[in-house]
């Protein structure tokens, strides 16, 4: 997106109902190199150097399909930004006004801040990094049934996933923020004779019982489990949050011998 305007004759609210995209869109950022500005839509996580109350800095990064924008502080002159813009920041930055609304039409300013030229950091930027470190550490699904060699009909096999039903790594910082997650597992288990249940707990090696299944008819019979994690962020200063998108899955599967005689075997499947 490319802006042409004249900032002499330049009205505010008629300049963002005329240029913004509709904030029902998925979230976007843009740059605007030619009147450094920048734009857009969805949760907004205002820097440090943000000069405004903490609940204008909270509803900014909760509301997801609200419309943001960054301008620079005063009016371009023939001469360039006026002296306020860059004396009131660190070298290297320039003061903008932060610009907020429900909707495109109701822009009103809530307060400034000092950026550089760096694109700013949407909760959905962070999300994206947040979920590579949840699919990266979150604990291996490892299905196990036992008896190892298989069962009998009415003879219950008991089964676990050699997993925790939380994951909570040491707070990490992303982008500036220091983060910190949770995620939380529940079970989906496919016995393979039409039988299908949700476990809150991973199992545990016999002699405990918390998943387990019987089998009335002798046969071969594809276990199949998948683990189903929901995850939650807190960025220090600013909120929880659950993490959006589609839901991290994992998936074994095993295959399991039911006989009417103790010759018994389990083979994992390919």
């Amino acid at each position: 997106m490319r802006l042409r305007f004249r900032l002499g004759s330049f009205l505010i609210a008629m300049f963002f109902c005329l240029t913004f995209e509709s904030p029902s869109q998925a979230t976007e950022v843009v740059g605007n190199n030619e009147m450094a500005a920048y734009l857009g839509t969805g949760g907004l996580l205002l820097p440090s150097s943000f000069a405004g109350s903490a609940t204008a800095k909270t509803q900014v990064t909760n509301c997801d399909d609200c419309v943001w924008a960054y301008t620079v502080f005063c009016m371009y002159t023939s001469e360039g930004l006026c002296k306020h813009s860059t004396a009131s920041c660190p070298s290297g930055q320039i003061r903008y006004r932060v610009w907020f609304g429900q909707t495109r039409q109701n822009l009103q300013v809530v307060g400034s801040v000092c950026w550089g030229s760096g694109r700013p950091l949407t909760r959905h930027d962070l999300e994206n990094e947040i979920r590579s470190t949840v699919i990266k550490f979150v604990p291996a699904l490892d299905l196990q049934i036992a008896p190892p060699g298989g069962t009998l009909t009415f003879i219950p096999v008991i089964g676990w996933t050699n997993q925790s039903s939380a994951y909570r790594p040491p707070p990490f910082e992303i982008s500036g923020h220091v983060v910190t997650l949770e995620a939380v597992a529940s079970w989906r288990w496919i016995w393979g004779d039409g039988s299908l249940e949700w476990k809150v707990v991973p199992g545990q090696p016999y002699p405990q019982n918390q998943i387990s299944h019987r089998y009335r008819i002798p046969g071969n019979y594809l276990v199949q489990v998948s683990t189903h994690w929901q995850a939650t962020y807190s960025i220090v200063g600013f909120g929880t949050y659950p993490v959006s998108g589609e839901q991290i899955v994992q998936s074994d599967s095993l295959e399991i011998d039911v006989l009417t005689s103790s010759s018994v075997r389990v083979k994992r499947s390919s």
